[in-house]
């Protein structure tokens, strides 16, 4: 607390009391969801314009992850506080935040308010004989192709030349079913294709 000109004391048994935080026992002794805990409640007090978390839900146990979640939410509520968040639990983050950016291969690949990203993204999933596949595989800028017996599933980037579904028919398509992306499925599409892993037959 002397170590921060804004530490705020009555927050911090706040936290401590929502946290379930055993305020008695010494940090070493603790285990990985309380460190977390005790981590969390010595940036908050603080008040923090901006926080910096880093895997903050790994090795934390559901309920631990939800109270966690919890607090951080409420001091940006409450305070103001930007919070960044650098985690690979992208199904985790979605719920939480507004903003994202995603990482692969070094080099930012997407990046703007949630909703937006996944606006971007569709997953295209057609059926079809085999060389009615090929043509859809050749037909579109695809992020990710993946194929299974009658079936590609392929993900296109918005930015790309626009999808045209006439055109997946007119190549044999039997049927065609385009569909937004769960963040995660985002993340994996733009991941393949930064490796070069972005076809697979």
């Amino acid at each position: 607390a002397p170590l921060h000109r804004r530490w705020d004391a009555a927050l911090a048994r706040d936290l401590a009391g929502r946290l379930a935080l055993p305020m008695t026992r010494a940090t070493r002794t603790l285990s990985r969801g309380e460190a977390m805990k005790a981590a969390l409640l010595l940036a908050l007090a603080a008040r923090p314009r901006v926080l910096v978390m880093d895997e903050p839900f790994n090795g934390v146990d559901a309920l631990s992850r939800d109270e966690l979640a919890r607090a951080v939410l409420a001091a940006a509520a409450d305070d103001g506080t930007t919070v960044l968040v650098a985690a690979h639990d992208i199904m985790e983050l979605e719920t939480m935040v507004d903003h994202v950016a995603i990482l692969a291969g070094g080099r930012l690949r997407a990046a703007g308010p949630v909703e937006a990203v996944k606006a971007r993204y569709r997953k295209v999933t057609v059926t079809g004989e085999r060389a009615a596949l090929d043509a859809v595989a050749g037909a579109g800028a695809w992020l990710s192709v993946e194929r299974a017996g009658r079936m590609l599933a392929a993900v296109h980037d918005g930015d790309a030349p626009p999808l045209d579904e006439r055109a997946l028919r007119d190549a044999g398509a039997e049927s065609v079913a385009i569909e937004e992306l769960p963040l995660r499925e985002v993340f994996a599409a733009l991941a393949r294709a930064a490796r070069g892993q972005g076809v697979a037959a």
